[in-house]
């Protein structure tokens, strides 16, 4: 239902609009004028300025929905969206390996989950991929990797038309997720929860990244199991798991939801769960395995350690010969990951199920629910972007507890600490291992007391 009418003053309008002029500034600069390699305390900088304006608009509207009219919010989208397809994408160079695969197929007539991007070092986009992925195959699914080939093959093989492209179809994607949220909550403070997020627009649509297709298939996913519609939510939710495998974990997160609700009998509760597991699953895995060689690169994914991750520290300690203030173990980066991805998975589900059992005899519902399941893999995971947090923005757009907050306000942690661990190797010292160490880790408790705190006083409910 949309939001109440209230009367509105002109105090609340004018902070309203000089909270949006805080929250969108710093995103224009940062676009503008940074450089691809000026990520650091500057980009850091800018992104705190624009959550913190982020976050006061919010608030605003939440006390005050009319402060801000929603033809003027979708005009602000409008022209944020435009502003960020207009510069080249700053926060990654992931565009440049999208297109790198799908020229793979399209010009190379080789396969992306076979064939590597350094064995084409004369393809015109190669120097543009980042070091580390000139030696990996694709590790997105066949949706994705067929939408990188109907660009590479529609458009020359130039950095700018290819990245206009890739950041056209996230802006697009985007839309259809604001779509969708509006639908939802029918609030303006929804829309702009989500869409003026410094992430999402920074990382999503300037920076291309296909994780706006994973938030898209989560969403309608929910949406989907409101209504009761389980087979249909199961392909949707299969759809995105055929963008990143990684989406299944909404599937765990819901089946566990719905074994634990008490008020319907145990055996339907089952058998819905296992409908649902049965055809998201199913669907994910035909779709991978009728793809040759796709379901062993997925799987090598699992290796990945990454620097925004908790378990980073024990990475680079693990890594580290004689080095102060630590003596390092001396293992391989490639030991190193064969050890850490199974306690990261376990550590994962673990957390998953916690969370969704806390909520169990709460108000929530499967809006919340998913998202505890997309927080676990974006606190636990041994592979960690902050930009997967906008995984589950619009699953919490209107949720009225503490969660919300912490989930949106979770990036700029995460980010903050990917910067610092760039350092870290030419850094150590002890003032870097505290805070390698008691940053990431601080994330867990201030979850736990989120979710804890929100089941507790049964705050978790939709806003209507």
């Amino acid at each position: 239902m949309p939001d109440s009418p209230v009367a509105v003053t002109t105090r609340e309008r004018c902070v309203a609009w000089a909270a949006l002029v805080v929250a969108c500034t710093p995103q224009i600069l940062y676009v503008s004028l940074l450089g691809y390699r000026q990520r650091g305390e500057r980009a850091i900088a800018l992104f705190a300025v624009a959550t913190i304006g982020w976050a006061q608009l919010v608030c605003v509207l939440r006390r005050s929905p009319g402060a801000l009219r929603l033809r003027s919010a979708i005009a602000v989208i409008l022209v944020m969206g435009a502003v960020m397809v207009s510069y080249p994408a700053r926060g990654s160079n992931d565009v440049y390996s999208y297109s790198m695969y799908g020229r793979i197929l399209t010009e190379h007539h080789s396969n992306p989950y076979t064939a590597l991007p350094d064995q084409f070092p004369h393809d015109p986009l190669f120097a543009s991929v980042g070091p580390v992925w000139r030696h990996t195959p694709s590790r997105y699914g066949p949706i994705f990797t067929g939408l990188s080939a109907i660009g590479t093959s529609l458009l020359p093989g130039e950095r700018i038309p290819l990245r206009v492209f890739f950041q056209i179809v996230s802006a697009l994607a985007a839309g259809s997720l604001l779509l969708l949220v509006w639908r939802r909550w029918r609030s303006p403070a929804a829309l702009v929860f989500v869409a003026l997020h410094p992430l999402m627009l920074v990382s999503v649509v300037n920076g291309a990244h296909n994780d706006i297709f994973v938030a898209l298939g989560v969403f309608a996913f929910a949406m989907l199991l409101e209504r009761d519609r389980i087979v249909w939510a199961g392909v949707a939710i299969a759809a995105a798991a055929l963008v990143k495998a990684t989406a299944l974990l909404a599937v765990v997160a819901a089946c566990c939801w719905i074994v634990l609700q008490v008020g319907r009998p145990l055996l339907e509760r089952l058998r819905a769960a296992a409908l649902l597991g049965s055809v998201a699953v199913g669907a994910a895995g035909i779709g991978t395995v009728t793809v040759p060689g796709c379901a062993a690169a997925i799987g090598s994914a699992a290796d990945l350690n990454g620097n925004a991750s908790i378990w980073f520290p024990f990475s680079l300690y693990a890594t580290h010969g004689n080095t102060f203030p630590v003596h390092g173990l001396g293992w391989s980066a490639q030991h190193v990951e064969q050890f850490v991805k199974t306690p990261a998975l376990l550590v994962t589900l673990l957390a998953l199920g916690v969370g969704v059992w806390m909520l169990r005899r709460s108000a929530a519902n499967f809006d919340v629910a998913i998202a505890v399941g997309v927080v676990s893999f974006s606190v636990f995971a041994a592979w960690v972007m902050p930009w997967y947090i906008i995984w589950c923005l619009p699953l919490v757009a209107m949720h009225t507890g503490r969660l919300r907050m912490t989930i949106a306000l979770h990036a700029m942690v995460v980010l903050a600490v990917a910067h610092l661990h760039k350092f870290a190797h030419e850094q150590l010292n002890v003032r870097t291992w505290f805070f390698l160490i008691v940053v990431p880790l601080a994330v867990v408790p201030v979850y736990g007391w989120a979710i804890w705190s929100d089941a507790r006083r049964s705050g978790a409910r939709r806003v209507d």
